[in-house]
């Protein structure tokens, strides 16, 4: 797991990506506008939600992560969440896509994807 952006002001964002070249664009993306915290696997993203005591404001994740998929992450309630997939078929079907804000299969819309992020910060009453 990696972080990058440190100002408390920024959002706190969960990437979980095993694929390194996404998550690098994606961390790239965002740094300007978030704290990123990185997980590449299920486990890496249980670890970091643990962690995190829920100062995440939202999470961005793959479906298909390694040998796993985003339904076995235990999302915690109120955690936005932003979905993205190459199996978009699959993952639009998802328990976790019933509860993300936005769903988006790859290749990703940029601009569409940074407008979920930044109106998916959690509320302070969550």
């Amino acid at each position: 797991m990696s972080s990058g952006g440190l100002m408390s002001s920024y959002l706190r964002v969960l990437l979980v990506e095993d694929d390194p070249l996404v998550a690098r664009a994606l961390v790239r993306l965002l740094k300007r506008r978030a704290e990123v915290t990185v997980a590449t696997s299920v486990a890496e993203a249980k670890i970091a939600l643990v962690n995190s005591a829920g100062r995440f404001d939202c999470a961005i994740t793959d479906f298909n992560i390694g040998e796993g998929t985003a339904d076995e992450v235990p999302w915690p309630e109120g955690l936005p969440l932003i979905l993205m997939s190459g199996d978009f078929m699959t993952a639009s079907a998802s328990q976790t896509a019933t509860r993300a804000v936005y769903v988006s299969a790859k290749p990703l819309d940029i601009a569409e994807m940074l407008r979920a992020v930044e109106g998916s910060r959690r509320q302070p009453d969550d």
